[in-house]
C-alpha cells in the first residue's frame, strides 16, 4: 500500500504531468505547467486539455491533489441563473437533459458533465 503524502509540500516537479479531474470525475487534462498570478497570493495550473487546449486554474480552485488534481466545482457566472433540467428527476430513473446543450445526465448530477453549467 502506498503511504499517503499528507501535509507535504508539493513541488513543480511532482504537479507537472499530473492528470487533473473536475469536481464530477471527469478527466480535464494534464498539468503542463505552474505560473504565478502577480499582486496576489496565488498560483495557477497551466493545463493541456484532453482536446490540446489550454485552460489556466487558479490553486484556489483546486479540491485536492493526491495522485491527481480535483477541481472544485465551477460557480456559474455573476447574474447567471442555473440552467435547468429539461426533465424533473424521478425516482424511476427517467433520463435528464442539460437545458443549456442538451446533453444526457447522470443521476444527481449537478453539473453538466458536457458543457459544465450547473443544473441543479
Amino acid at each position: 500500500m502506498t503511504e499517503k503524502r499528507q501535509n507535504q509540500p508539493l513541488t513543480k516537479d511532482r504537479i507537472v504531468g499530473m492528470q487533473v479531474v473536475d469536481a464530477d470525475g471527469y478527466f480535464v487534462g494534464k498539468v503542463r505547467d505552474i505560473s504565478l498570478c502577480v499582486g496576489e497570493m496565488d498560483q495557477a495550473l497551466v493545463i493541456e486539455t484532453t482536446d490540446g487546449e489550454e485552460e489556466v486554474h487558479r490553486w484556489s480552485e483546486v479540491a485536492g491533489a493526491g495522485d491527481l488534481i480535483l477541481l472544485r466545482p465551477t460557480a456559474p457566472e455573476p447574474g447567471t441563473i442555473p440552467a435547468q433540467a429539461t426533465e424533473p428527476a424521478s425516482p424511476g430513473g427517467t433520463a435528464r437533459h442539460c437545458g443549456s446543450c442538451g446533453a444526457s445526465l447522470d443521476p444527481g448530477a449537478l453539473f453538466c458533465g458536457s458543457c459544465g453549467v450547473r443544473v441543479a
